[in-house]
């Protein structure tokens, strides 16, 4: 991976870790834990397609050569 990959992954982790925290500290004031669920799933999302796309940025600049 290059260095530019794992510091995306590291502040994408970092972001969705904020935005989760904030949603368990307002579900737990709120009592309504629908808050904290629906960040949950959200914050997943994003995280997957982020992935997927520096996956494919990488594989972009990265070709494999050919076999034989």
């Amino acid at each position: 991976m290059y260095k530019d990959t794992k510091k995306a992954i590291k502040i994408n982790l970092w972001i969705g870790g904020i935005i989760l925290l904030f949603f368990v500290i307002l579900s737990m004031a709120t009592d309504q834990w629908g808050f904290f669920f629906w960040a949950l799933w959200s914050v997943f999302l994003v995280f997957m397609i982020s992935l997927s796309q520096i996956r494919k940025h990488e594989k972009a600049n990265n070709p494999k050569p050919p076999p034989g």
